[in-house]
């Protein structure tokens, strides 16, 4: 119950241009299996948040997202791979597909100094690129560059994993829509250690 009071008070704030850039306390959000503490020399400033969308609209009809990112503030001791933060951006597209491509370039650009200050980071490194994201059925597709694979062990993956998942749950609500996520085609060598 309370996290539907929060989702609507997020949906109205968003909906009334009324949204804050650092949220005072987000909640965290768990993925299947996505680590949120980058490995030494791991972390670059130019990772950003995952996205979420309300299920409201924004000011122009357009559906409205949040961006997930790891915070060094929520968990300072770096044990939940699997849970990231909204970082308090809102990120918006006209379609889900269009606010779910929207969402993942802005995470994938890494925080933005402001998000720094607040503890947020990125497990995701530099240089990636989103190919696509495509819905097929109850399949969400997010394919990216091989860049993705590039540096860090389980823990930095399980933490990429998250991020994207939780951005992309953060639009896509329905609890029987499958996250793929792949590497230039390829859903058996994303994100393997």
């Amino acid at each position: 119950m309370k996290r539907f009071i929060v989702l609507c008070l997020f949906v109205c704030m968003a909906s009334c241009g009324c949204f804050f850039q650092n949220p005072g306390n987000p909640t965290p959000t768990p993925s299947s299996g996505a680590s949120n503490v980058p490995s030494s020399g791991q972390r670059s400033g130019d990772e950003s948040p995952g996205p979420v969308p309300s299920s409201g609209a924004g000011l122009s009809g357009e559906l409205a997202a949040s961006v997930f990112y790891a915070s060094s503030l929520k968990d300072p001791d770096g044990l939940s791979p699997d849970v990231t933060y909204p970082s308090g951006v809102s990120v918006s597209g006209a379609t889900k597909e269009e606010a779910a491509e929207n969402a993942l370039k802005r995470l994938i650009a890494g925080p933005t100094p402001d998000e720094e200050k607040a503890g947020f980071y990125s497990a995701i490194p530099k240089g990636v690129k989103l190919n696509y994201v495509r819905r097929s059925g109850n399949r969400i597709v997010a394919d990216f560059s091989k860049k993705l694979n590039e540096g860090g062990g389980s823990f930095d993956m399980q933490q990429r994993r998250s991020q994207i998942e939780n951005t992309l749950r953060s639009i896509y609500k329905d609890s029987s829509d499958e996250v793929v996520i792949s590497v230039d085609g390829n859903t058996e060598q994303a994100l393997q250690p």
